[in-house]
């Protein structure tokens, strides 16, 4: 097996959208897949909370995450749990 192509692998990383029909759950989880060869570091989680920010499909819910000024990984995935139980929030 050969060295891993950091730039490669961020490549994927960072073009990765949300696909049609999948739950943020599932992105999620694609993301820290992806994450896991970026070497990344301490950044993982704010990388991965700005690539979901950036990547979701469904904008009104990109414009509830981008009015909270101290959004981190864990609310967002939270909040995409609490919208999904609750559309109107």
């Amino acid at each position: 097996m050969g060295a891993t192509n950091e730039i490669y692998e961020r490549n994927r990383f960072n073009k990765r959208d949300q696909e049609a029909g999948e739950s943020i759950e599932s992105y999620v989880a694609t993301l820290r897949s992806l994450a896991k060869s970026c070497n990344y570091c301490e950044l993982t989680d704010s990388l991965i909370r700005d690539r979901i920010v950036v990547g979701i499909r469904e904008n009104s819910f990109r414009k509830k995450l981008l009015q909270g000024s101290k959004l981190t990984l864990p609310s967002v995935s939270i909040f995409a749990g609490l919208t999904k139980k609750h559309p109107n929030k």
